[in-house]
């Protein structure tokens, strides 16, 4: 879920199932926040480069 909400990946579909799946395990609101919180802190980066 963290990966899917980092400010450099940004995928809704797949935050969205993982979101869905931790409500129905019984994941606190609390640890999903924390967990955003940690997604948002993440650093930007321009990606990777492959040089010839």
């Amino acid at each position: 879920m963290a990966c899917d909400a980092c400010p450099t990946h940004c995928f809704g579909p797949g935050f969205r199932v993982h979101l869905t799946n931790a409500i129905a395990l019984g994941v606190s609101r609390q640890a999903i926040l924390e967990v955003l919180d940690i997604a948002a802190a993440a650093p930007l980066h321009d990606g990777y480069s492959i040089s010839p």
